[in-house]
């Protein structure tokens, strides 16, 4: 991740518990639940604010989770599959609840990373990107938390990847002005 990830995605579920997963085992289907909630809930959380939604997203998306278990391949983390299928359901989700609406963006977009100055701590940060706009501050999480490329971003939002690369620098630049703003009030 590029900045403020404070998961640990690459943490690995043991093969046997995700065979005893497929095989419908609920012993092991609750095991896996109690290994990962805690990281899929603060993941729902920075898409979905409120708590009762995001505990419902949570809950079809461990259903999902569960049911195409066995079409994991294997060829990556399990945790990361996982969170692809917890993140696909909050933009369903949102796009359900029509909540992203993507602005138009004059300037050419900046790719650069963003860095906040080191006196903004990550609470503070995280209340600053809750302020954005729907469209770009889903973009802007899904880059800089997720940490997805513009065409996986795109794809996932059905959306071109230059629409994508310009709300991520909306966003960005949104964000900086509201951090110099805040820096300029104390």
């Amino acid at each position: 991740m590029k900045y403020l990830y404070t998961g640990n995605f690459q943490k690995l579920i043991p093969d046997y518990l995700i065979e005893a997963c497929i095989a419908l085992d609920p012993k092991a289907q609750k095991q896996l639940y109690e290994a990962t909630r805690s990281r899929m809930y603060v993941l729902v959380l920075r898409y979905i604010r409120e708590h009762h939604l995001a505990e419902d997203v949570m809950i079809e998306a461990y259903v999902k989770v569960f049911k195409n278990i066995q079409k994991y391949r294997r060829d990556g983390a399990f945790e990361a599959w996982m969170r692809r299928i917890f993140v696909n359901e909050c933009l369903m989700f949102l796009r359900k609840e029509k909540n992203i609406v993507f602005e138009p963006l004059t300037v050419l977009p900046d790719d650069s990373a963003f860095e906040p100055p080191d006196e903004f701590d990550y609470e503070e940060i995280m209340l600053l990107i809750e302020k954005l706009p729907a469209g770009c501050k889903t973009v802007f999480k899904m880059y800089v938390f997720d940490d997805l490329q513009h065409n996986e971003i795109a794809q996932l939002l059905n959306i071109s990847i230059s629409t994508s690369k310009s709300q991520y620098q909306l966003a960005r630049t949104k964000l900086l002005g509201m951090i110099k703003n805040k820096q300029e009030e104390n």
